[in-house]
C-alpha cells in the first residue's frame, strides 16, 4: 500500500484505479526497458563477436600467408 499512499500525496485528488493504472503503467514500462536493454546487448554483443571473427581470420590469412613454403611441406 505505500506505492499508493506515496501516490495520492504526488497527485491528490484522482480515483484509486488511477493510481493502481499509474503503477501498472510503470510496470510494463520497466518491463519494456528491459526488454530493450536486453536486446541491445544482444545486437552489441553479436557485432563484437562478428568483429573478433573477422579479425582473427584476417590475422590468421596474412600469418599463412607470409609463412616459409617450407612449413607447408
Amino acid at each position: 500500500m505505500r506505492p499508493l499512499q506515496w501516490l495520492e500525496g504526488q497527485l491528490p485528488g484522482h480515483s484509486p484505479a488511477f493510481y493502481v493504472v499509474i503503477i501498472c503503467t510503470a510496470i510494463v514500462v520497466a518491463i519494456a526497458a528491459k526488454n530493450l536493454a536486453a536486446y541491445i546487448s544482444q545486437v552489441l554483443a553479436a557485432d563484437l563477436k562478428r568483429r573478433i571473427a573477422v579479425t582473427l581470420r584476417d590475422a590468421l590469412f596474412r600469418r599463412l600467408h607470409t609463412a616459409d613454403q617450407d612449413l607447408f611441406d
